[in-house]
């Protein structure tokens, strides 16, 4: 029997529409096209005839590494996935892995984990390895490529393994391979955290004052989406416009853009009102809050352009003598949760808590270890 490639699925809409893939006959090694219409065309509504043939294709698409649409016994099933080239099964595995992920930063990092080990596939001439032929010892030289030509940090290296790992375990359960070769690599023992302060009264103040006379009024808001609201850098890069309500005084926080996949709406008190600028009110409306330049923008900004910034002030400030030691723009969250709790006697962690929209307690206690109140109301 004569094992080949496939292709997977397009969908054809002229005046009849059609389902075509290409296989090859196990028992001829023909290539051949599959041109079939599954009664599409019975299906009056365009929207219902395409979301039908999407269905159909996906299904398709699963089976033909399989060697649909023949029948082959599952051994021989078996031995056609393992027959898949390398960067067909890895390629494969990653859209199995994304299809169900819904946070965009997530989707990158397996996107680029996945596209250096691709292209490292390919450099070393080992694309014309079959699936099942890629066992530890090629898993090895790929990480021993990370250390020492990428020279990645113990955290990065690390990641490599979770997101390479998980490739391959999804093609474990899928039958191209029999056991994970990512499964003896061990990690790294990573470098302790750097420790992260909160703001000062002084230094804070001092801080204000220097953006305030810079009329850095966009930078301005960012502090106070960490301060006031305690938003992450990345879900400040990922509002719109259109999420500031203006006659409600309310941010609405899609559940796209936040960490608990939650829809979250937050008051703006009084006292951060001042801090919107007037132009947000013409802005368009499907424009980044803060985007590119940090203003509003169709183009969005990385959280790592809030971090430069905010940095570029601390270095004027060092500069003054100012100690700016463990400060970052994620700072401001730290500061902004334990000045809450000094505010007023009546408010508990529990309430920096429901603000911050942890789930649990420990994390809250993260921000506001220092406070003897939130000790207090922990215990």
């Amino acid at each position: 029997m004569n094992i080949n490639n496939f292709q997977s699925c397009r969908l054809i809409e002229g005046k009849r529409w059609y389902i075509v893939y290409y296989q090859t006959n196990p028992f001829t090694s023909e290539y051949l096209r599959h041109r079939e219409t599954h009664n599409l065309n019975r299906i009056k509504s365009v929207k219902e005839r395409r979301e039908r043939a999407k269905a159909l294709m996906n299904e398709i698409n699963a089976k033909l590494p399989a060697g649909y649409p023949y029948n082959l016994d599952s051994e021989s099933q078996t031995l056609l996935l393992r027959l898949t080239p390398v960067l067909d099964a890895v390629q494969y595995a990653l859209e199995l892995k994304l299809a169900p992920i819904k946070r965009e930063n997530s989707k990158k990092n397996y996107l680029s984990r996945v596209h250096i080990f691709k292209e490292w596939i390919k450099q070393k001439s080992f694309d014309s390895l079959k699936i099942g032929e890629f066992h530890s010892i090629y898993a090895q030289q790929f990480f021993n490529y990370l250390l020492i030509e990428r020279k990645l940090s113990s955290v990065t290296y690390n990641s490599y393994i979770v997101h390479i790992r998980e490739i391959f375990n999804i093609l474990k359960k899928q039958f191209y391979i029999v056991q994970n070769p990512i499964e003896h690599i061990a990690v790294m023992k990573e470098t302790p955290t750097k420790i992260r302060n909160r703001f000062k009264a002084d230094v804070r103040t001092a801080f204000i004052d220097l953006v305030k006379s810079k009329n850095d009024e966009w930078f301005m808001l960012a502090l106070i989406l960490q301060y006031y609201f305690f938003l992450r850098p990345v879900e400040i890069s990922r509002l719109k416009v259109s999420n500031i309500d203006f006659k409600k005084w309310e941010i609405e926080l899609p559940s796209l853009s936040n960490k608990t996949y939650k829809e979250r709406t937050m008051k703006i008190p009084d006292v951060a009102k001042k801090f919107f600028p007037d132009q947000l009110r013409t802005a368009r409306k499907n424009w980044f809050l803060l985007g590119s330049g940090i203003k509003p923008c169709e183009k969005v900004i990385y959280k790592s352009g809030l971090y430069r910034r905010n940095l570029k002030y601390l270095k004027i400030l060092e500069s003054e003598g100012w100690d700016i030691e463990g400060l970052t723009f994620y700072s401001w969250k730290d500061t902004g949760g334990f000045d809450m709790l000094n505010e007023n006697e009546k408010i508990t962690v529990f309430d920096v808590q429901d603000r911050m929209g942890h789930s649990d307690i420990k994390t809250t206690k993260r921000y506001v270890a220092s406070n003897d109140k939130a000790v207090d109301n922990i215990r």
